[in-house]
């Protein structure tokens, strides 16, 4: 059997090319990836840090309701019970 060493090199040329498509295709697809996997971690920061501050919000929302019950109920037992409010959220009884 004959080889045709000019057809075996233009062989092996075409090998290199596509060898070398291959390897910027993964490199490419490598990156795509990195990015991708970037954008979610990001947004799920964004997701954490907004159910954060709704929590937030939802906790400070109920302080201050249970505070203005307090007050409320305070002042209304004042004649009675003699309760004097000093401070913001301090309550004394005498």
């Amino acid at each position: 059997m004959k080889f045709d060493l000019e057809q075996a090199a233009i062989e092996a040329r075409q090998c290199a090319d596509l060898l070398s498509q291959a390897q910027y295709h993964v490199a490419n697809a490598r990156k795509i990836d990195e990015q991708e996997r970037e954008q979610r971690r990001r947004q799920e920061e964004e997701r954490e840090a907004l159910r954060q501050k709704h929590l937030q919000e939802q906790v400070q929302t109920r302080t201050q309701t249970h505070l203005h019950t307090l007050t409320v109920t305070c002042l209304l037992a004042e004649s009675s019970a003699g309760c004097i409010i000093q401070g913001k959220n301090k309550f004394h009884y005498h």
